[in-house]
Formats: structure tokens, sequence, C-alpha cells
């Protein structure tokens, strides 16, 4: 099929075609005697010697034919003497694209590689920058050219696994036509894409691409070209071309061979490159460190110590959780205070946290035993909810909740209510570094989400000092006012208080503290939540998220809330 496809330059030479489709055994069988070689007296003015075709004259064999009148017979036969001459040759064999002979593949037939797809830069007087897409399996690349679509005088210019060829060396204003196939072991070749394209002008040269330097170790790509890095161009994942602004830090991530793409721009007097592709960068297995060992939990002092990995001996290396490993806070201080808190055995942990490019974050190590309250909280979960504006429960707990992905300005309505005259609390769990939701007490029988009457508690983050800040609000209606706030080291849970007169603003350290300033607690009071997206860090810090954090509302309970 691809001889005949080679071959086949318009209907004079149309029967050559079918001979060779439908007459296979001619070129296995159609030879003078049994000892399979044709004597020389009987050649046509061509001969074929290794893999060398040529005629009497020195011409090509299309040519040969021509010139010389060889029959289809004479055609065949010369082939089939040719072909079985070659190594490996058996009867039942088959001859693939690279000339040898193979076993026939079990099952269905050979899988064909998809088609590549030429693509042409801006034409020169003298050259044509070619380039093409890559083919999933694909590994050799077969360019020609011609001066025509029949490609009866089509020429090899390029063969091997690039993705991209400068034809140099043309004639002006001239079109010249391409076909480009791909092959590769155990699989069909692709059929031809086929184009043309018209040259420049005299005049106009055209610069070789850029050189690439690659470091897929440490994961950087750059472009160097003896006009200037002014004049190179880039293209990420086949966008448009931009400036080229230096070394480019890819990152220990997977990228596909010609994920960029760089070329010289065209300027007064030259055109642009051709198109120089990146390899493949690979993502590599980030080193672990070692998971920090003997865990000490101190009821007593509501401390959390361990002892730390070799190499690893700064408290800054290292981050705990006390919510299981839902979420991580800097380690400021060794032990870690954990306040008086009741928190189940396996809840607090530590762990070496992740470097970026790096090390990965260690194993949590997690606590053997629990923390228990000293005065302990009477309070129950609060489950029952009558709005969730995007806003759902976190997997595995039925009074955490957090912001639907995506989404930001996210609020709750809770269908607990206290009136007034009562005593109770509505309160959750927070974790120091982490900015927390708003919990909200607002006026009115209603379970929309507005908020007349509003008084709030969060714990808010400042992400240049690290501060860490109780802080309340009070929304009567029309304006907006601050209660004072708290700076604080350590804090686990923070609640709204009515004793049946004022609303106080309260945070647990080791012992529950206060907000100077008090609302009056008037009306029926409903629980309510606000989530908004925060920074924990200043950006472009290497934090998580570049500091960004979608606050948790953790363990939201009540006592005598209805």
């Amino acid at each position: 099929m691809a001889i005949a496809e080679e071959f086949d330059n318009g209907d004079s030479h149309a029967s050559i075609r079918a001979k060779l489709n439908n007459h296979a055994n001619q070129i296995n069988k159609l030879l003078p005697d049994d000892t399979n070689i044709v004597p020389k007296e009987l050649l046509p003015g061509f001969w074929i010697v290794g893999s060398a075709v040529g005629g009497g004259d020195g011409s090509s064999l299309e040519q040969a034919v021509q010139i010389n009148g060889v029959n289809e017979e004479q055609l065949a036969g010369l082939l089939g003497n040719y072909f079985r001459g070659l190594p490996g040759w058996q009867s039942d064999r088959i001859l693939q694209g690279d000339l040898t002979w193979i076993d026939p593949p079990s099952g269905a037939e050979l899988e064909k590689l998809g088609t590549p797809n030429l693509v042409f830069g801006t034409a020169g007087g003298d050259a044509i920058p070619v380039s093409w897409s890559a083919v999933t399996n694909g590994i050799t690349y077969t360019l020609q050219r011609a001066s025509s679509n029949s490609f009866s005088d089509a020429i090899l210019i390029y063969t091997g696994s690039a993705l991209s060829f400068n034809d140099i060396g043309l004639s002006p204003t001239t079109t010249y036509w391409y076909r480009l196939k791909v092959s590769a072991a155990g699989f069909a070749s692709s059929d031809f894409d086929v184009d043309s394209k018209t040259t420049d002008i005299a005049g106009n040269t055209t610069p070789a691409p850029p050189a690439l330097t690659a470091n897929d170790t440490a994961n950087t790509l750059s472009a160097s070209h003896p006009l200037g890095a002014s004049e190179i161009v880039v293209s990420e994942n086949n966008g448009t071309f931009a400036a080229y602004t230096g070394t480019i830090n890819v990152g220990n991530v997977n990228r596909p061979a010609g994920y960029w793409k760089f070329k010289i721009k065209a300027a007064a007097g030259r055109n642009e490159s051709s198109v120089a592709s990146s390899p493949a960068f690979n993502e590599a297995t980030l080193p672990k460190p070692a998971t920090p060992t003997s865990g000490v939990v101190d009821d007593i002092a509501n401390t959390f110590n361990w002892t730390n990995t070799p190499g690893y001996g700064t408290t800054s290396s290292y981050q705990y959780t006390v919510n299981g490993g839902l979420s991580y806070s800097q380690v400021t201080a060794k032990p870690v205070v954990i306040g008086d808190v009741q928190l189940d055995a396996g809840m607090v942990g530590v762990r070496i946290k992740a470097i970026a490019g790096v090390s990965q974050a260690s194993d949590t190590l997690f606590s053997t035993q629990g923390f228990n309250e000293s005065q302990p909280d009477l309070s129950i979960p609060v489950t029952n909810f009558s709005t969730l504006d995007n806003v759902e429960l976190v997997p595995g707990h039925n009074n955490w909740l957090k912001q639907v992905n995506g989404t930001d300005y996210c609020s709750m309505v809770a269908n607990a209510t206290i009136n007034e005259g009562e005593e109770g609390f509505i309160q959750m769990e927070v974790t120091y570094g982490q900015p927390s939701p708003y919990l909200i007490l607002a006026s009115g029988t209603g379970t929309s989400n507005s908020n007349n009457g509003l008084v709030c508690v969060q714990l808010s983050i400042n992400y240049a000092t690290g501060a860490n800040r109780v802080n309340g609000r009070y929304y009567n209606g029309t304006e907006q006012s601050y209660l004072n706030d708290a700076i604080v080291t350590s804090v686990s849970k923070i609640r709204l208080r009515c004793d049946g007169v004022n609303i106080h603003v309260e945070y647990f350290t080791t012992s529950w503290q206060a907000l100077t300033n008090v609302i009056p607690q008037t009306g029926l009071l409903r629980a309510k939540g606000y989530f908004e997206v925060q920074r924990n860090a200043p950006p472009s810090t290497g934090a998580p998220n570049d500091g960004l954090v979608s606050p948790i509302m953790q363990n939201l309970k009540q006592l005598n809330f209805s």
C-alpha cells in the first residue's frame, strides 16, 4: 500500500497502484527461476541495490520508469526480488515501514496513528518555517516537499522526532507543497497531512530558531539567540505568542513536549524564525521527612509535646492540628498550648511542613490520648439549619460547616433561638492561626439571613504581622460599630453569651475571657453565620493557596437555645 501511494503519480501510473493492491503475488512470485535472482541482461534501464534506487542515467526511480519504459510486470518482478532479498523474509511474514520483515500482529490490525497537523510560520524569500502537532504514540515524523500536489517530484526533507523544521534554500515567490506523516513501531503509520505555502519576495532573511536550555532537575527553561532575548517570543500551552522575559520556572510538574514554543519575531528585512519546542518535563517525587516521634499529652498544662525529627530542630519547621488533620497551623512554641478543651484522642497532632519544590510534609504524629476540659461543657451540637446559602456540612461532622468550593460571601441560618431575659450561649471552636467565619446573633423571628440587631464575633488574622485577634461587631440596622478586641497568643473557642440582660463576646485560652464592651439583650435572637475567603499569610510568600483561607465553622454548639 505504501509503495503504491509513493509511485501513484497521476493517471499515467494508476494501474501500478492497482497491480500492487490487487495482485500481490506479482511481488512475491514473479521471478524468472528458483534462484530468486533476475539475470542482469533482463534488468531494465534502472537498478535497486540495497536501499538505493536509480535509473541507468542516475535518475530517480520515477524518472527511470518514465524514460526507459519499464512495464508493470518488470517493475513488480524487480520489487518482489528486492523485498524477498531483505533479511527475515518468509512467505507468511509482512513488511513494515522501516523495510524489515515482521510476524503479523495477533488479533486485530495494528492501531493507526492519528494524523499530524501541518502549521506554517511566516515564509521568507528563501525559507518556510514548518511545524506540526505532536501525535499520541508517534515517534518518527516524515516530511516531504514537492512542486505540486501530485508529489511526482517529492523529496524527503526531514525525518525524526522533532516538531518543527525550517526549510531553507528555496526560491522566492514560489509555491511549495508539503506532506507529513508519523510512524512508530507497533502502530500503522498515519495518513499524510498535505498543505502548501508560498515563499515571500527576495530580500528577507529567515533567522534560526532560538536555542533552548532545559533542566528537568532544577525545573527551569530558558531561550537564547544571537539577536538577543528581546527578539524572542514565547507561547505557553498553545496560547498567544508574547515577549520572552527570561528563564521560566516550570515547577515540579508534568508538562508535555511542546508545552512552550519559542521563535524569533519578524522585523524589517527579517522573517520570523521557525518554532523551537520545549522538551517534556516530568514531576519528581519530593522527599518526605520522617515523622516526629514520642507525642506527649499534658492534660494539666493543656499542652502537646513531641521529639523532633533529626535535622528539623527548629519550631518553624513544624505545624500542628487540633481537628484531626483537617487544617494545620504554624508551631510558634514547643510544646504547643492546646487549651482547656475537650478533644478526643487523635484530634491533636504535629508534622513537619512541606517546602515548595524541596520536600513533602511528613506524616502526622497524632495524640494517642485525649484532652479533658476541667469545666465540663454542657452545651449540645447545633445540627438543624433553616438556610445554607452556598454552605455545606464538613464530611463526617453534623455541626461543622464550610463554604461550597469556588464560592464566597456565604451564609448560614440555624434553627437555634433564645428569648429576651433567658441565659445561654452559642459557640464554636477555632484554630489559632486560621481565620474563622463570623458567629452571629441577630434579632427577629424569621429565618432569612438579614442581620438587623446583629452582634458577631470572629477570630481574625493580620496576615502581615501574623497577629491573632478576637473582635466583635454590632450592627443596629443603619450603622455598624466595632466592639473592643483582644490580641491573643492562644485561643480554642469563641462564643456569644447571653446573661438575660446583655450579650457578652468571649474567647477561651486556658479559661473564658470577655471583651470589655457588651450589647443589650433585647427581643428574640437567632444564631447565624457568615463566611468569606480571608488571608492568614502575605501573598507571594509560598504559603498554601497564596495565603487564602476558606474558614470552617468548627463544632458549633449551644446552651439553652431552642
